[in-house]
């Protein structure tokens, strides 16, 4: 993926060695990669945000993922969980809970306007049905009732689309 460049923004109230830990996963992978530090508004959750250069997700993901790891999903959830602060590969998401302050979450997103949310609690299976996931424009969460990407409605009368 030639010229894609990739921006971690990092909440400036968590520390950042889970930041700088993943910027050099996706430069291994020969990816330019910056990290920023962001200032944070109270009360607001502390998530982190990847912008990333492609017009698409999918893409980006399959390709440069799959450079880190014998899959795509698994070198996905190695970049997220790094982000999200668990000590190694083989961590429990809960046992690594209690090493301090985490982000809430990461959000992936790319100039075409789509944003996928990770959070704590996602089963592998979230991680491999994002790899094939061509989602739309807007914000997409796991659905846990329904094992699949779903977009969150963006306002009074949107109907609800999902990816299985």
């Amino acid at each position: 993926m030639t010229g894609t460049r990739v921006e971690i923004f990092w909440p400036a109230s968590l520390p950042v060695e889970a930041a700088t830990g993943a910027e050099e996963i996706l430069r291994q992978a020969g990816i330019e990669t910056a990290c920023m530090v962001r200032p944070v508004r109270r009360g607001v959750d502390s998530y982190v945000y990847v912008l990333i250069s492609t017009a698409v997700v999918q893409p980006f993901i399959s390709t440069v993922f799959s450079r880190l790891a014998e899959d795509a999903y698994s070198g996905l959830r190695r970049f997220v969980h790094r982000l999200l602060g668990h000590p190694d590969e083989g961590a429990d998401v809960r046992d690594a809970a209690s090493g301090g302050s985490r982000p809430d979450g990461v959000v992936i997103e790319c100039p075409a306007g789509t944003q996928l949310v990770f959070t704590h609690d996602l089963p592998a299976q979230a991680y491999q049905r994002a790899v094939d996931l061509d989602p739309a424009a807007g914000r997409w969460i796991w659905d846990p009732s329904g094992n699949r990407w779903t977009p969150v409605p963006s306002g009074p009368g949107s109907k609800e689309r999902s990816h299985e």
